[in-house]
């Protein structure tokens, strides 16, 4: 018994002793720890700035190209204007333009405008005034086929449209509407060739002023 009494006593003071480690062990614990890293976290060094990051650091000159004034045009379009012109043969001075050109010129309004007799014998004849009047016959004669053309597209869409109802409003927004590309480019080239025929005109006009 008396045995028995020792070993628990011994035990007591076992646990006790493991006690006031703990409480010591807490009381010089800090405030605040910083957490434990691992391998990989502890190893973890910030980059230094090397060549690559330098690189970002670009201070090269550069300038831009002014774009050209007047666009290059599409690879298939030029291709269609040199074999229409026959640029690059022989030929391009044979294109045949007599037949045709009967069938667009109209007088008056799109024929070279005469000027007034009585204005004409107060100056005279040179070559250029020659050459405006052709000028003025060939814009006369552009505008005149323009003009054609627009009302033959004009009554051949609405009698597709009589024969096929349905396809009204895709005609309408895809040809015929302002905001319609095909709209946009005729409009705009009868506005160009309308423009150049006045300027000839001017010309002609500032020949004749005393």
């Amino acid at each position: 018994m008396q045995s028995f009494m020792r070993r628990f006593e011994t035990e007591e003071e076992s646990d006790g002793d493991f006690s006031d480690k703990e409480n010591e062990e807490e009381e010089n614990r800090p405030l605040f720890q910083e957490p434990e890293l691992s391998d990989d976290e502890s190893a973890w060094v910030a980059p230094s700035i090397g060549q690559e990051t330098l690189l970002d650091l670009d201070f090269t000159p550069r300038t831009r190209e002014q774009e050209p004034s007047v666009p290059a045009p599409k690879a298939h379009i030029a291709a269609q204007g040199v074999e229409c012109q026959k640029l690059g043969k022989t030929s391009f001075s044979r294109i045949r333009y007599a037949e045709v050109q009967k069938k667009l010129q109209a007088a008056p309004v799109f024929s070279a405008l005469r000027v007034n007799l009585q204005l004409a014998n107060l100056c005279k004849t040179s070559p250029l005034q020659d050459q405006l009047i052709k000028m003025d016959l060939t814009f006369g004669t552009v505008v005149h086929g323009l003009l054609l053309q627009r009302e033959a597209f004009s009554e051949g869409v609405k009698e597709l449209v009589i024969k096929h109802p349905e396809i009204k409003s895709d005609v309408q927004s895809l040809l015929m509407g302002s905001d319609s590309s095909f709209r946009s480019i005729s409009d705009d080239l009868l506005q160009n060739v309308c423009r150049r025929r006045a300027e000839i005109i001017e010309q002609r006009r500032s020949l004749i002023k005393p």
